[in-house]
């Protein structure tokens, strides 16, 4: 049986992507160790588990220069090990800059390396993990990224020859995967789920909700620990809305989707200014996260976001970061119901047919499974 190798320096519990591949990976045969910390942030101890998937959990340990070194070590002997333990074929997948580092560090490499990057490139110039793959991405056979935006900043960045591979940050499809019924429930709900700061907007929204129709509430799902989030939480109190803003704090990866479907109207908008943003058409899973929850939602400018909310029917865009369009819209959607189950049931019938992560990561398992017939004998 042929094995694949992932590491992933951040928790998977917030880190959907790894866990998407891990399943993927795993119900089409591949035997998956997984490397990983826990989620700080959250419940001690690993949630995600899947059959055929080993995880293997690093513990975060004490920070500053001291705790990084122990983690490294920690990281590359657990890696290192893994790779001389393995029965048949390796292929290894790395993520971000510092998963890619613990590779390059680690014995016995495999003949077949994915370099998987869900961010930009935000410290290229400052940071020694970043600004090293110029020449280490060289030893990986395949470069993947979410969004074709980032392919091209980070094919200029490390002089790749061409673009990256794409695969979206779309959630999985489950076997038997239906819309999820709404029971009767009083009010109206619109609702976040990401990282909570300004970059998202989330001073506006916050700023609006004092105008929208008073059935309406915002819940803001995502961790409030970080000073960033806490000047989101100020602004509700100076507003005077805390008693219709919920910030529900970090939840469990596995319980999102059935909290996104108890609300009516998803949000999501990402401030164009920043590369990190501006390419974030398939690295924003929470787009996805919305209609597969089948909500409709408002949505920002950015590249191709209009195409793919307007065009397809499920959901309006601001055309600016105002409050008082904002909240035109919200109040649009909480007079009309109809128009809220249209639109999300056609938002969940693109997630089934569409934007659901097996597809694209198809491609992804080909691509291992033809790097590894040599060494099969096939």
């Amino acid at each position: 049986m042929a094995t694949v190798i992932l590491v992933s320096p951040h928790p998977v519990d917030g880190y959907p992507p790894v866990q998407n591949q891990a399943c993927l990976l795993a119900d089409t045969g591949w035997a998956v160790e997984l490397i990983t910390t826990p989620l700080a942030s959250g419940p001690r101890g690993m949630r995600f588990s899947h059959p055929g998937v080993t995880v293997h959990e690093i513990e975060a340990g004490p920070g500053g220069k001291l705790g990084a070194l122990q983690r490294a070590y920690r990281f590359v002997s657990t890696l290192s090990t893994l790779r001389r333990n393995a029965h048949g074929p390796v292929v290894e997948v790395a993520f971000e800059p510092s998963g890619q580092f613990y590779s390059d560090m680690a014995w016995a490499r495999p003949a077949v390396r994915i370099a998987h990057f869900h961010e930009c490139l935000q410290s290229f110039e400052e940071s020694f993990l970043e600004k090293r793959l110029v020449k280490a991405i060289a030893g990986y056979q395949l470069v993947v990224v979410p969004d074709e935006g980032r392919g091209e900043l980070i094919r200029e960045q490390l002089k790749l020859s061409s673009l990256p591979t794409i695969v979206p940050n779309y959630p999985l499809l489950g076997a038997h995967e239906a819309l999820l019924e709404r029971g009767e429930r009083e009010g109206f709900e619109v609702i976040y789920c990401g990282s909570i700061s300004t970059r998202q907007m989330l001073g506006v929204v916050v700023k609006s909700v004092s105008q929208w129709p008073e059935s309406a509430r915002l819940t803001i799902i995502g961790s409030t620990q970080k000073p960033a989030a806490q000047e989101i939480i100020d602004i509700a109190r100076q507003e005077g809305v805390s008693e219709r803003v919920d910030f529900l704090g970090w939840v469990p990866y596995d319980k999102v989707k059935q909290r996104l479907a108890e609300a009516d109207l998803g949000i999501s908008l990402l401030d164009g200014r920043f590369d990190q943003w501006r390419t974030a058409l398939g690295a924003s899973n929470k787009r996805y996260q919305y209609m597969q929850a089948g909500l409709p939602q408002i949505a920002d400018m950015n590249p191709g976001v209009p195409e793919l909310i307007e065009g397809q029917g499920i959901g309006r865009c601001l055309t600016n970061f105002c409050e008082i369009e904002l909240a035109s819209l919200v109040s649009e959607y909480a007079s009309d119901a109809e128009r809220c189950q249209r639109e999300g049931a056609r938002a969940f019938g693109l997630f089934k047919a569409r934007y659901n992560y097996a597809e694209p990561f198809c491609s992804v398992i080909r691509f291992m499974e033809e790097r590894i017939k040599p060494v099969n004998g096939s």
